[in-house]
C-alpha cells in the first residue's frame, strides 16, 4: 500500500478502517479511528520483536556477551580504584609547568580523554555497565524484555502466533466478539485478521496455523488478565466488561 492510500497516519486504508469497524461492530468513526490506533501499536510492537529477533540472534548468546562486558567491566571498575594510576598527576597541575620537547605531543588530558569527566564519573559509569550486564546476563526474562525479544515459551515460535495475534483475539473479544476457527477461513474474526495483516504488510496467515493459535488463545492465560491489555475500548458491541467500562 502506498503512503497516500493510508488514512490518517495509520498503516490501514480508509476502506480497511470501514472494514475493521463493521467488523468489530463500531457505528462511531472516532471509535473505529481508536480502535484502528491501538491495533497500529500492536502491529508496531510486533513489527519491533521482529527486527530485534533479527538484529539480536540467538538470546543464549547475547547473555553470553552480556556475561563477558559484566567481567570486563568489574575487572576495570577495581582497577579504576587506583587513584594514583588513573587520575591526572597532581590534579594536572604539571601541565602548566612545561615540558621537554620530546614530551610536546604526549595527550596529556585524562585517561578517558574528557577533562570535564572526573575519574568518579568514570567508575560510576563503568560500576552501572557492570551492575545492569550483570542483571540482564542472569535474568532471562529481563534480558528479553530490554531487548523487545519473545518471551521463552515462545521463543521458537512465530511471532505472529507469539505476539501479534493474541494481541488481536483480546481486542476482538473486548469487543463483545466470540474467538472461534473457521473451516475455510471466512469467519469474521478470519477476515480481522487478514484486514490487519494486509495493512501491516503482512502475508496472509495460514489458515491452519491461525486455527491452532485460536483453539490455544482458548486456555492463554492473558484472557484473565485484563492489565495485560494496553487498549481501551469502553463498551461496546455487547461488551459489557470492556476494560474501563462501566
Amino acid at each position: 500500500m502506498i503512503w497516500q492510500d493510508r488514512y490518517q497516519g495509520l498503516p490501514f486504508s480508509r476502506d480497511q478502517v470501514e472494514e475493521i469497524s463493521a467488523l468489530l461492530g463500531l457505528e462511531d468513526h472516532d471509535r473505529a479511528l481508536f480502535a484502528a490506533e491501538s491495533i497500529t501499536r500492536a502491529v508496531a510492537l510486533y513489527h519491533i520483536g521482529y527486527s530485534a529477533k533479527k538484529r539480536m540472534g540467538p538470546v543464549d548468546k547475547v547473555g553470553a556477551k552480556l556475561a563477558q562486558i559484566a567481567a570486563a567491566a568489574s575487572t576495570l571498575s577495581k582497577l579504576l580504584e587506583d587513584d594514583a594510576v588513573c587520575d591526572l598527576p597532581f590534579g594536572g597541575l604539571w601541565e602548566m609547568m612545561g615540558a621537554p620537547p620530546e614530551l610536546k605531543p604526549l595527550d596529556r588530558t585524562p585517561l578517558w580523554g574528557d577533562k570535564a569527566i572526573t575519574l568518579q564519573d568514570v567508575r560510576q559509569l563503568v560500576g552501572n555497565v557492570a551492575r545492569s550486564s550483570g542483571r540482564l546476563a542472569s535474568n532471562d526474562k529481563m534480558l528479553r524484555s530490554y531487548y523487545f525479544l519473545p518471551p521463552l515459551h515462545a521463543a521458537n515460535n512465530n511471532l505472529e502466533t507469539a505476539a501479534l495475534w493474541p494481541t488481536l483475539f483480546m481486542i476482538w473479544e473486548q469487543h463483545g466478539r466470540r474467538v472461534a476457527g473457521s473451516v475455510n477461513g471466512t469467519n469474521k474474526l478470519h477476515r480481522f485478521v487478514n484486514v490487519v495483516h494486509d495493512g501491516a504488510g503482512l502475508g496472509k496467515p495460514s489458515l491452519n496455523t491461525l486455527n491452532r493459535a485460536i483453539q490455544r488463545w482458548k486456555q492463554d492465560a492473558r484472557r484473565e488478565r485484563s492489565e495485560n491489555s494496553a487498549w481501551y475500548f469502553g463498551n461496546s458491541a455487547g461488551n459489557s466488561d470492556a476494560i474501563g467500562g462501566a
